[in-house]
């Protein structure tokens, strides 16, 4: 039943996969690949919601689940409850294993990416840009070239008045071609975006 969900979920039926995971779990009420599965399908479909509730089934189970923590910190961030996006990040990186430490990168590079967002989010000072600073460099310590990492960074620094370290993060970064449009925006217009946070 669980690959036959699988099967749906490749195929993009993500609700006869549902199905099909809901079975598996009536068989086996701890089977947290099913609840996880089944929060990866229900955030497929756009319903965040049931996803959260799937996932927290998931770690509920097993609390080291740390892709789960990860992929709940990611829906989350999607509806806008940055601080708890933030702790799942963190719980998954408190929860990686052996094989997992290689994408370790990743989650620093996504919980600075949730810290900028969370910060912009709000209108007082607050030391979320210097938490996105720390993650990004944490990140950049396990896969120096990691344009995502630099791309982050310079906008932490930005948001911190750094303008030449945000110009050296922000040059690094728009060599990648998913970031070059928006990291040379940054860059061209770098005195506007210093303004705009308030820097002096």
């Amino acid at each position: 039943l669980y690959y036959l969900g699988d099967s749906y979920q490749k195929k993009g039926l993500y609700e006869d996969a549902v199905n099909s995971y809901l079975k598996a779990v009536g068989i086996d009420q701890n089977y947290t690949k099913a609840y996880y599965q089944m929060g990866l399908c229900y955030n497929s479909l756009g319903k965040a919601d049931e996803a959260i509730n799937f996932l927290l089934n998931a770690i509920e189970i097993n609390p080291d689940y740390s892709k789960a923590h990860e992929t709940l910190a990611k829906v989350y961030l999607s509806k806008g409850k940055y601080e708890n996006s933030i702790e799942s990040y963190n719980n998954a990186i408190k929860t990686i294993d052996k094989k997992g430490k290689k994408n370790l990168y990743k989650i620093y590079t996504y919980l600075s990416d949730a810290c900028i967002v969370y910060g912009e989010s709000l209108s007082e000072n607050n030391n979320l840009f210097k938490d996105a600073k720390r993650y990004a460099y944490e990140s950049i310590s396990l896969k120096q070239n990691n344009p995502q990492a630099y791309y982050y960074l310079g906008l932490a620094e930005l948001h911190l008045c750094n303008q030449v370290a945000a110009e050296e993060a922000l040059t690094r970064a728009k060599k990648d071609r998913q970031f070059k449009s928006s990291a040379t925006n940054y860059l061209k217009n770098i005195t506007y975006y210093l303004s705009e946070f308030g820097c002096k």
